[in-house]
């Protein structure tokens, strides 16, 4: 294959992937996107098949992740090589078996991908958000599956799709027709099952209402703002009392001030809280004031109680910590922007006698469906995102970030409500199904009534089998061919 070629394949599979994603939102470009990639790994080397996947990658990743450098340039430049190193890998492992079985060798890429994007998840440098499965989200009547598979056996599928294609387009035959309807209409009957008999009549409703402030930077933390931001919230809080809610949600960040340490500011919301009757979870720092320890924290506010918190678990690399900072602190003295936060260690559930158990999830944190899991399997009922997205630009990484979302509330059927500063907030019911949400850039309230619920989905209990039988077949398959083409040439000698 020449060079032309090659690059051709790369870049068409890119433009189509991108299309897949917010803010295009034209997810079906997935079920096609890899399909050009097809012909490298048939007609090119192991080597040329490693360089134009990941080239492929640089530009998908590239087009779709170009906004992380309103966080740090340095993080981008260095970040998108190494994902597309590991979007690549999948390809790489399938050429390996392709070599000695190419039936075997179509047959081991969808799980070598929901394999490797598992593992990938959870290093310090973890970034699971362009996977595949992601690029479903708009289309919660063909992924209720997720709730056995989580989103890496969405992504599985995504691959499947892609290969029926392929085969289709090199040769229709009604047997190849029969895969590809297969492959579409078996997870949209279990979608539309899931979402018939999941349905509770019984389930009691509770409003909740979202709180976007849309602060900029510059006015959330110049000198003398704090009571201002507050008072901006507290006055919003008081005008959505119309609808009833019976939870109020604040941003990420939305008090600039060590809240739970501040007598004077934690006594403002406390009393505001009380005089409504209402709960409040909010986003505040916080802070050790014996060891000087900071963390980015979630704060729930009880009538006439004490307010319990969460500190932020998983930060984001480069832009809220400088990865293994915990480990050896002197990292922290590199300056690329990062803000230095400590990371939490303990998975709270908010619990009071006005509502039913949730956890919150704070910003990045939404992205990561095991850790999502270890709160959901505490006995959560519902799930809140904080979030504050004003850092990662305008539109793309926003839209992306919240389309997420849409996910965690598949994997676990629980209703979603996420609250971001400057958007996108959105109400989510336990089927992915998108109630309610705002636009970007606009200050505004929404609200509506979520059903809380004690489901159980087979994600939820019993975890990532699918993604660690995709793993270890995975790990197996290529081990068995590198094997056998390691025997088939010592006989050629």
């Amino acid at each position: 294959m020449s060079k032309k070629a090659g690059f051709i394949y790369a870049l068409f599979s890119a433009l189509f992937l991108c299309g897949a994603y917010p803010p295009y939102y034209l997810g079906y470009f997935a079920f096609v996107g890899l399909v050009p990639l097809f012909n490298i790994l048939r007609n090119c080397s192991l080597k040329r098949v490693l360089f134009w996947t990941w080239v492929n990658g640089l530009l998908f990743l590239g087009f779709s992740l170009f906004w992380i450098r309103h966080i740090t340039w340095i993080g981008m430049i260095l970040a998108v090589p190494v994902l597309a190193f590991f979007y690549a890998l999948p390809f790489v492992i399938c050429k390996i078996i392709y070599d000695v079985s190419p039936r075997f060798g179509f047959i081991i890429l969808p799980f070598a991908v929901a394999g490797v994007e598992w593992i990938r998840s959870f290093d310090a440098l973890a970034f699971p958000w362009m996977i595949l499965g992601n690029s479903q989200a708009g289309y919660p009547f063909f992924i209720q599956f997720a709730d056995i598979t989580s989103a890496y056996g969405v992504s599985s599928w995504v691959v499947l799709v892609n290969i029926s294609v392929y085969l289709l387009i090199r040769k229709k035959t009604i047997r190849r027709w029969l895969l590809l309807s297969a492959f579409i209409i078996l997870p949209t009957l279990y979608s539309l099952t899931v979402i018939h008999t999941g349905r509770k009549n019984n389930e009691k409703s509770l409003t909740v209402a979202l709180i976007q402030g849309n602060v900029m930077p510059e006015d959330k933390w110049s000198d003398g703002s704090e009571y201002w931001n507050i008072n901006l919230y507290r006055t919003m809080s008081i005008e959505s009392m119309k609808n009833k809610p019976d939870l109020i949600v604040w941003p990420e960040t939305a008090t600039p001030v060590y809240l739970l340490e501040s007598p004077g500011y934690r006594n403002m919301v406390q009393s505001l809280v009380d005089s409504l009757g209402v709960p409040v979870v909010t986003g505040t720092p916080s802070m050790d004031l014996d060891t000087g320890q900071t963390w980015n924290s979630a704060a729930y506010f009880i009538p006439d109680d004490s307010p319990q918190a969460y500190r932020k678990i998983h930060l984001v690399p480069f832009g809220e910590a400088f990865p293994l900072d915990n480990l050896f602190p002197a990292l922290r003295n590199i300056d690329l922007g990062q803000a230095n936060w400590d990371e939490g260690t303990e998975r709270v559930i908010f619990t009071s006698i006005y509502l039913p158990n949730f956890c919150t999830l704070i910003c990045f944190e939404s992205i990561f469906p095991d850790l999502v899991r270890s709160f959901v399997k505490k006995g959560v009922e519902f799930i809140v995102i904080v979030t504050n997205d004003v850092w990662f630009g305008p539109r793309i990484s926003p839209e992306q970030h919240a389309m997420i979302s849409v996910l965690r509330a598949i994997e676990f059927h629980k209703p979603v409500v996420r609250c971001a500063n400057t958007g996108i907030s959105m109400i989510i019911d336990p089927f992915g199904r998108i109630v309610k949400k705002t636009a970007a850039y606009e200050r505004t309230t929404i609200t509506s009534s979520i059903k809380p619920n004690d489901v159980e989905t087979f994600y939820m209990r019993f975890g990532n089998i699918f993604s660690v039988f995709s793993f270890f077949i995975t790990l197996t398959g290529m081990v068995v061919c590198i094997y056998l083409r390691i025997r088939h040439s010592a006989r050629n000698r």
